[in-house]
């Protein structure tokens, strides 16, 4: 164990591998511990959808080192973690900015020693918990968002932050920061995309991040991302270190094409009803997931926009599409009207230079958008790679065995491609099991060819039956 978590070079002889340095615990008064030999598993976990990062580490305690320490749930956890990528070394380091221990549990495993296991999440996280937002804010939802990362959060690591357009007014009302930058993210529009659909989420490399869903996809309009990496199956044999890096040990494909929920949480279809509080007038914005889908960018790139998740086919027999049900989720928002934000002074100069909510433009797109990143969930376990972030880019060749040709593998043409990682778990194990793997879950919303369509309609109108009413006359 201790050639492994020890070990001082970056040489590695397999895919797995890794080097743990430096874990120490730092009591409230500055006192530390170091338990690098006795770590005997680390846990680490990230995700688009979380706002914090946040993990587990346990260790063996055989010379009572706790008693050194008594546990306050004020101690401090810092560690180097680092295993090979495809070309270089990639660290996860915590010792600038160390994790915060959240939970201490005691397992006991013999009469002569203890397993300690402790939870830990990034500073922010506790911050978050004690700190309350409370104050006006105005300019871009970006820079409001920046402001409240550093002013009420107080995070000193770095933010890459995706500029919103329109100049807003928005007051919070005690309630945490991260539940605050939640809601500015669901009333963003992005300055260079003009989409919707914002994500917050730090990772393990102290970045913190504030970027819709297709800054993700695309460097710029029609200039996609590359990939990070490209998984797929290969033997076990094969010895070559970039090889095994590449190769995906366990993969599990989960189509989860719930059409009802996606039915009613409005992915296909909706209808908005938009009052105006200033002019006392209503708005009805009808929302088509086809219309939508050809004028966003997706993870698939495909010119003719004929990729989408549901097919344009008939369902009912009045020759009605899934895109046409709009009442199939129905929502009502209110306005502030035009003329409420265009005041000017005597020289034309606007005198309150901020703009309407503009939820037209966001709520119906980032419903739909959540959904369809929902259909569609691809889970690889691999050898461990600390160069993998969520928000990233990898491609997968998926395989299929045909009918009778289960010696050949076939690389299923509707599932391979582009997928982005959505949760990250690293798991390091020491002693006799001693490996390093990660757990990617990614997702696409879109497919890398088209859907069979048929355009005629199965849907066959059935004869009228009779109604016949019931005699509710009681017989004596």
């Amino acid at each position: 164990m201790s050639n492994i978590l020890n070990a001082t070079d970056d040489t590695y002889d397999f895919a797995g591998a890794y080097r743990l340095k430096n874990v120490r615990i730092i009591s409230s008064d500055g006192k530390e511990i170091d338990i690098t030999p006795v770590v005997t598993q680390l846990n680490l976990f990230s995700s688009i959808y979380s706002p914090f990062v946040t993990g587990n580490i346990a260790f063996a305690d055989t010379k009572n080192l706790v008693d050194l320490m008594p546990f306050t749930g004020e101690e401090m956890i810092s560690f180097n973690f680092h295993t090979p990528s495809t070309r270089s070394v990639h660290h996860i380091d915590c010792t600038d900015f160390p994790m915060r221990v959240t939970r201490f549990l005691v397992q006991k495993a013999s009469q002569r020693s203890q397993v300690y296991y402790i939870e830990f999440a990034s500073l922010e996280f506790k911050r978050n918990n004690r700190t309350r937002s409370k104050r006006p804010l105005s300019g871009t939802y970006s820079t409001m968002v920046e402001s409240v990362l550093r002013n009420d959060l107080k995070t000193r690591k770095t933010l890459y932050i995706e500029p919103t357009l329109f100049n807003q007014k928005f007051i919070s009302h005690n309630v945490p920061p991260a539940t605050l930058i939640q809601k500015l993210a669901d009333r963003s529009i992005s300055a260079k995309y003009e989409s919707s659909g914002y994500l917050f989420y730090e990772n393990f490399h102290n970045e913190f991040n504030f970027r819709s869903y297709t800054s993700l996809m695309y460097d710029a309009p029609g200039v996609p991302k590359q990939s990070v990496i490209i998984y797929h199956e290969q033997p076990e044999t094969d010895n070559e270190l970039e090889k095994q890096f590449r190769r995906v040990k366990k993969f599990e494909l989960n189509r989860n094409y719930d059409h009802t929920l996606n039915t009613r949480e409005g992915m296909y279809a909706s209808k908005l009803i938009t009052h105006d509080i200033h002019n006392k007038t209503y708005n009805e914005h009808f929302f088509r997931y086809d219309t939508n889908f050809s004028n966003t960018l997706h993870i698939e790139p495909d010119k003719t926009k004929s990729n989408l998740l549901a097919p344009r086919s008939f369902v009912d027999d009045d020759n009605s599409t899934l895109f046409d049900q709009y009442e199939s989720r129905l929502m009502v928002a209110s306005k502030s009207g035009d003329a409420l934000f265009s005041e000017v002074d005597s020289s034309g100069n606007a005198t309150y230079p901020y703009n309407d909510n503009h939820v037209e433009d966001t709520l119906q797109t980032r419903l739909s958008q959540k959904r369809s990143f929902e259909n569609i969930v691809l889970t690889l376990t691999v050898h461990g790679n600390c160069a993998l972030r969520p928000g990233q880019i990898i491609e997968f060749v998926y395989p299929f065995n045909a009918s009778g040709t289960n010696e050949k593998e076939y690389k299923s043409e509707l599932y391979s491609g582009r997928y982005v990682i959505t949760k990250l778990r690293h798991t390091a194990r020491a002693g006799d099991d001693t490996r390093h793997e990660t757990i990617i879950e990614c997702v696409k919303d879109s497919l890398r060819n088209q859907l069979p369509v048929n355009y005629n309609n199965h849907h066959t109108k059935p004869k009228s039956k009779n109604t016949y009413t019931i005699n509710t006359e009681v017989n004596r």
